[in-house]
């Protein structure tokens, strides 16, 4: 049992409409991270769970003896629908047997159709790829641009009393530009802290990326996870509905987009330095995108 010491913040174990919480100093965060499903939310300084039987049951086991306040329900378990009986007897529905013959008859179509539909997919999903690295380099050729004006202003390179390092100035602003998209999360700064997506873009990946398997392996419940499993995680997230994945945010296709860049990189030798820069940028940008929903935590307890 951890000890709730005097001068933390309390553990609070409560629910709304839609989800469990737990408030928990940070110092016992991993007492919430390892239960499976969770994702910590920085606007409610909470952990946040799907409201099944599961999390309850795990959440009991782990807060209930200890914790300051808990304050949720066993969820109800969803009635099993009745099933129909058939009657062997009743006259076949007319307009089921036509509905059925109608499908038959298009279903020929649909496969003769297929293998074009499929063709103009990947063709789409190459040129989708294409276009993401084109862009990656397009934003990094603007970056320069704009620091190569700045230095302008204040006289050549050749001139200036300090020589700026333009990688490093490129990632600083990289950086930043990361760190506004996730929502301003202090766990990501802190991790772009720790490793250089432009000086270091090799490292900065496979360190990054072996922090999602294991963040995503703790939500699936898996606490021995292997590299080959982060696409099952992936999709763990994706069926279990544990992370957003509309229109507007698809957080398991970026997911996916990530682990490719990632395997490039793994499994190209020689790969050259401008692509793998290319690479680490289109990395950063996407994991600024999914961050708070797979691997944010809290850096420091909050009184």
């Amino acid at each position: 049992m951890f000890p709730n010491n005097a001068g933390l913040k309390p553990i609070r174990v409560y629910e709304n409409d839609e989800h469990f919480l737990v408030e928990i100093p940070a110092s016992q965060k991993l007492r919430a991270s390892r239960i499976a499903g969770r994702r910590w939310d920085a606007s409610q300084v909470a952990w946040v769970y799907p409201k099944t039987l599961q999390s309850y049951e795990a959440l009991k086991n782990e807060f209930q003896r200890d914790a300051d306040s808990f304050e949720i329900r066993k969820p109800k378990r969803k009635p099993v629908p009745e099933a129909k009986l058939i009657n062997v007897n009743e006259e076949p529905d007319q307009d089921f047997e036509r509905e059925w013959k109608e499908l038959s008859e298009n279903t020929s179509n649909i496969h003769s159709n297929f293998s074009d539909v499929a063709g103009k997919i990947d063709f789409l999903v190459k040129t989708v790829q294409s276009l993401e690295d084109s862009t990656a380099s397009v934003e990094r050729m603007i970056l320069a641009k704009n620091l190569e004006n700045n230095l302008n202003l204040h006289g050549t390179v050749e001139n200036s009393k300090e020589v700026l390092n333009l990688d490093e100035q490129l990632e600083s602003v990289l950086n930043q530009i990361a760190f506004e998209s996730s929502g301003q999360d202090e766990s990501l700064e802190k991790h772009l802290q720790k490793y250089n997506p432009l000086s270091k873009p090799e490292r900065f990946v496979m360190r990054t990326h072996e922090h999602l398997l294991h963040a995503l392996a703790e939500i699936a419940g898996d606490r021995d996870p292997t590299e080959s499993a982060f696409s099952k995680y992936v999709h763990y997230v994706k069926d279990n509905r544990l992370v957003e994945n509309t229109r507007e945010k698809n957080v398991p296709a970026i997911l996916f987009m990530l682990n490719g860049h990632r395997n490039q990189i793994v499994h190209s030798r020689g790969m050259p330095e401008s692509e793998l820069k290319n690479r680490a940028i289109s990395y950063l940008m996407g994991l600024a995108q999914v961050w708070s929903a797979v691997a944010a935590e809290p850096v420091e307890d909050f009184e």
